[in-house]
């Protein structure tokens, strides 16, 4: 959010600008249990951000700028868990609109997040039988990322834990079954060398779903950015999990309240509300779409009586 804001005020902003703020926001907020960041802030801008594992310093810290795609990836440590969540955000010039491009790819990668977040699997699946939910989504135009789609996550131990990683293939960091009580990152991206990257990272618990299957339950409740999202590629069922989770990420708009910032709830609240406001509107196309559908076949039903 504040990015977001020092970018819609025209104040100048950098990548270590955000570095620094990230660390201090952590720190404001929880100095009982932070205990510092899990590994280096990937707050990449531009081209900076088509490198997945980027990470600024003094020397290569770039401007961030509307009109191209910022990516921070980051995450705490502390005595009660260990964090890693990836964003990306796009902010326009005045009279200037998210370019289609940049929606689209947006859209996929949020769907492959989607897809394998609420796919149920046999308990003992490794994850490299898992990704190919994550990766159809792109699959659908004819593009891909290049590495894996999440890790093990430890708790106030490593961000990335091994063995029980979502890979492409059989691995020494993939090859563990899942099991209840693992945490998983869930990661999928795009990225263009040398213009952008996209990246939307959340971290989910594994939990059992009865009858020897198994789920993920999100953790990171951070809403997604619905002015990357070209909802004309949204499906029903897509919508449905989009919606289901801010209703979720409405827990941290209320613990956002409590903490006294109600300028970080009002920005979750947004969000939540803009899908909200998208569902209802796909509801009514479709509604509409399927009146005009059986409209001939109810008109030559009633023929077929009166005749």
């Amino acid at each position: 959010m504040w990015t977001e804001n020092q970018l819609k005020a025209d104040k100048p902003i950098s990548e270590m600008d955000v570095v620094y703020k990230v660390a201090y926001l952590r720190n404001e907020t929880d100095p009982g249990h932070y205990k510092g960041e899990s590994f280096d802030c990937i707050a990449a801008s531009g081209p900076n951000a088509a490198n997945n594992h980027y990470s600024p310093t003094e020397e290569t810290s770039r401007a961030i700028n509307k009109d191209e795609t910022f990516l921070l990836d980051n995450g705490g440590q502390y005595l009660d868990g260990t964090t890693d969540v990836t964003r990306t955000i796009y902010i326009p010039s005045d009279g200037k609109s998210v370019p289609e491009e940049i929606k689209n790819r947006y859209t996929r990668v949020l769907q492959g997040n989607m897809h394998l977040g609420n796919a149920k699997f046999p308990r003992g699946t490794p994850g490299y039988q898992m990704e190919p939910f994550a990766r159809q989504p792109l699959f659908q135009d004819h593009q891909k990322y290049g590495h894996g789609t999440g890790h093990g996550i430890g708790y106030f131990l490593l961000v990335h834990e091994l063995p029980n990683g979502i890979g492409s293939r059989a691995s020494s960091y993939n090859y563990a079954g899942f099991e209840p009580g693992m945490v998983e990152s869930i990661e999928p991206g795009f990225y263009v060398s040398g213009e952008y990257g996209i990246r939307i990272e959340d971290d989910a618990l594994v939990v059992d779903e009865g009858d020897d299957f198994i789920g993920f339950l999100k953790m990171s409740l951070v809403p997604y950015e619905t002015n990357l999202i070209n909802f004309d590629l949204m499906t029903e069922s897509d919508m449905n999990q989009l919606v289901r989770y801010h209703d979720k990420c409405r827990e941290t708009s209320k613990l956002a309240r409590e903490l006294g910032k109600r300028e970080v709830a009002e920005w979750i609240d947004l969000r939540i509300e803009e899908g909200e406001s998208q569902q209802a509107s796909k509801n009514k196309i479709n509604s509409a779409q399927s009146f005009s559908l059986a409209l001939p076949i109810m008109v030559s039903i009633l023929l077929s009586y009166v005749n």
